[in-house]
């Protein structure tokens, strides 16, 4: 599976056996590395509870419901705003502003489609496959002109922070954005391709910016490899999510330095010898 959707992505197979830049070491993660821990970190609600255990409870979204499947979730009962996402997807959400303009029969059904799939059959992201599938709904970080806050992607390296991603500019509809690189001192970097490229200049230095870099280091320590996403709204940091595997290890938007210098700085694990995920769960 790994190999022929970065094929069909990619337009070329990945050297599996010698994986040198960051999208073929995505690749070799997704079929050699098991970890349990990956299975409740990319569980946008069991994810939770390692941050609260790593002591950053206060950067969690306020959480306003955890339900079991979107037919147990009582609209009424929910504020104007929210966020509501599947607990075992990619891009499975929905940013609410104005609970009165919601189709809710169409959401449901959404939802219920959302929450059958599996992610791992697709695009070799198993881990995905063993998350229970829930609905969790969260405080919206949007201000009051429904424009998300800015993303701040952390790519970390066996708990070392190396750069930071800033996603802005979000469509609606394909879920597309543009972004820059900066390293942790808030420094540019060249490493997007000029499709996805905007100009760094538009961003400021985070306020938190330290703290930031904080989070990222402790929430990364234990894997070779993943994102620490985080916001910044109104001067407070919030957490987003962990990503060990962005875009699935087909990412278009590195260009040919970033994505040589960043497969240069994971450092493969040995091989897992269980490599059944079912054998993971928690």
């Amino acid at each position: 599976t790994c190999a022929l959707t970065y094929y069909i992505s990619m337009g070329k197979w990945p050297d599996l056996k010698h994986p040198k830049n960051f999208n073929e070491k995505i690749q070799w993660l997704k079929i050699n590395y098991r970890d349990s821990r990956l299975i409740q970190c990319a569980d946008k609600y069991a994810v939770r509870d390692f941050v609260e255990e790593n002591g950053f409870a206060d950067i969690l979204v306020p959480l306003i419901g955890i339900y079991d499947s979107i037919d147990d979730v009582d609209f009424s009962t929910l504020p104007d705003t929210f966020a509501m996402k599947c607990t075992n997807g990619c891009g499975s959400n929905l940013i609410c502003q104005n609970k009165s303009e919601l189709d809710i029969p169409r959401i449901q059904k959404q939802f219920r489609k959302w929450s059958k799939q599996k992610i791992g059959y697709i695009s070799g992201e198993y881990h995905y496959n063993s998350i229970k599938p829930r609905i969790i709904v969260e405080q919206n970080l949007c201000g009051a002109d429904g424009v998300l806050p800015l993303d701040y992607k952390f790519y970390c390296f066996n708990g070392e922070p190396h750069c930071i991603c800033v996603y802005a500019d979000r469509d609606p509809v394909t879920q597309e954005t543009r972004r820059c690189y900066f390293d942790t001192d808030w420094n540019p970097l060249d490493y997007c391709t000029e499709r996805y490229q905007t100009d760094n200049s538009r961003f400021s230095r985070p306020q938190n910016l330290a703290y930031m870099v904080e989070i990222a280091r402790k929430l990364s320590s234990p894997f070779p490899f993943v994102r620490v996403d985080l916001y910044e709204v109104n001067g407070h940091v919030y957490f987003g999510e962990l990503t060990f595997t962005p875009t699935g290890g087909r990412g278009k938007a590195y260009n040919p330095q970033c994505n040589t210098l960043m497969g240069e700085l994971l450092k493969l694990p040995e091989p897992s010898k269980d490599r059944k995920w079912s054998h993971y769960e928690l």
